[in-house]
C-alpha cells in the first residue's frame, strides 16, 4: 500500500483531531503510567525496606519491550495497528487490576495518614520543592531525569519513520529497531544485578548512564546503517539500565523521610515532561529528517546533562570549604 504524503510543513499537528486524540490518550496513559510507577516504588520500599527491591519493580516494567518488541513490529504487518492499540491499553489496564486485586487482598500494610486540605496541599508541594532545590543531588536527579526524557526517551517517536524512511525496512525490523535498547538494558540490569553497581556515587551513576545513552544518540548519524542504529541503541541500553536501577534509589535514599512521597511525585513530574519531547522529537523528524533529529535529540541531552553535572560538581566543591 501506498503510503499518504506527509503533510505540508506549514500544517499544525495540533489542528489535526485524530492526532489531538491519539496525543492526549498517550498523555493520560502516561501519567498514569508513572503515577503506578510513585505508588509502587513507595509501597516496595515500605512491605520490605529494600532499595534494591524497589529499583527491580521499577525495571520490571520494561522486561516486555525486550520480549515483546519484535513481535510487535510483526504483528503490526498483519494487524489493524487501531487494534494493537486498543488492545494493548486494555491488557496493561487489565494487568494493572489484577496487581491492584493481588495487594489489595494477599498484602498487608499499614501507613499512618494524615488530614488533606487544599491549602495544605500546596504548602506541603511548595516543601517538597525546597527540599529539592536545598539538596544539590537532588536537584540533579531531577534535572537528569528532565534531560532523559525531554531528549532520551522522546527518541521512540522516530523509531517508525527512521526504519521505514531512512533504512526502509519492514515493520517487522522497525520492531527488532524498537528492541534494541530495552535488550541492551536488560543485559545491563542483569549484569547489574550479578556483579553490583558499579563503584561511585549513585547520582554520578545516574548522571553517566543517562549521558552515555544520549551519546549513543548522538553518534547515530554518523553511521546511519539500520544494524550500526541498532547497536548504539542497544549500547545506551546499558546506560539507561544504571540510570534506572538507581534513579528512585537516589530519591529515596536522598530524601528526608517525611518528604519521600513528595520528592517522589516531583520525579514523576519531571518524567512528565516526555510528552513534550516526543513532540520536540516530531518537530525536528519533520523539518531536517529522522536520522538528524536523533542526533539533536541526543545533543541537546548530552549539553544538559553535563549542565547538571557542573552545577553538582561546583555545589559540592562550595560544600568542602
Amino acid at each position: 500500500m501506498k503510503r499518504q504524503p506527509p503533510p505540508a510543513a506549514g500544517a499544525s499537528l495540533l489542528g489535526t483531531p485524530d492526532f489531538v486524540r491519539l496525543w492526549s490518550v498517550g498523555v493520560v496513559a502516561n501519567v498514569l503510567r508513572w503515577l503506578e510507577v510513585l505508588a509502587a516504588a513507595l509501597f516496595t520500599l515500605d512491605v520490605t525496606g529494600s532499595e534494591v527491591a524497589v529499583a527491580a519493580v521499577v525495571a520490571a516494567r520494561s522486561l516486555p519491550l525486550v520480549f515483546m518488541g519484535a513481535f510487535a513490529g510483526v504483528l503490526a504487518d498483519a494487524v489493524d495497528r487501531k487494534l494493537i492499540l486498543v488492545g494493548g491499553m486494555l491488557l496493561s489496564a487489565g494487568a494493572s487490576g489484577v496487581v491492584a486485586a493481588l495487594v489489595a487482598t494477599r498484602v498487608r500494610h499499614a501507613q499512618a495518614t494524615r488530614k488533606l486540605s487544599a491549602s495544605m496541599a500546596f504548602a506541603d508541594l511548595l516543601e517538597g520543592v525546597a527540599a529539592v532545590r536545598a539538596a544539590p543531588v537532588l536537584l540533579a536527579l531531577v534535572g537528569g531525569t528532565v534531560a532523559m526524557n525531554l531528549f532520551g526517551f522522546a527518541y521512540t517517536s522516530l523509531l517508525a519513520p527512521l526504519g521505514r524512511d531512512v533504512f526502509a525496512v519492514s515493520d517487522s525490523m522497525v520492531g527488532v529497531l524498537a528492541a534494541a535498547e530495552p535488550a541492551g538494558a536488560t543485559l545491563g540490569g542483569l549484569t547489574l544485578a550479578l556483579f553490583g553497581a558499579p563503584p561511585g556515587r549513585q547520582i554520578w551513576l545516574l548522571l553517566g548512564g543517562a549521558g552515555s545513552f544520549l551519546l549513543a544518540m548522538t553518534v547515530t548519524a554518523a553511521a546511519p546503517w539500520f544494524w550500526a542504529a541498532s547497536l548504539l541503541l542497544f549500547a545506551g541500553g546499558i546506560g539507561i539500565a544504571v540510570y534506572s536501577n538507581v534513579q528512585v534509589t537516589i530519591a529515596l535514599a536522598e530524601a528526608p523521610p517525611a518528604l519521600r512521597s513528595r520528592v517522589m511525585g516531583l520525579l514523576t513530574m519531571a518524567v512528565g515532561t516526555w510528552p513534550f519531547g516526543m513532540l520536540l522529537a516530531g518537530w525536528l523528524g519533520a523539518r531536517i529528517g529522522p536520522l538528524w533529529a536523533l542526533s539533536l535529540l541526543g545533543a541537546g541531552g548530552v549539553a544538559w546533562v553535563a549542565g547538571v553535572s557542573l552545577r553538582l560538581r561546583a555545589a559540592e566543591r562550595k560544600r568542602r570549604r
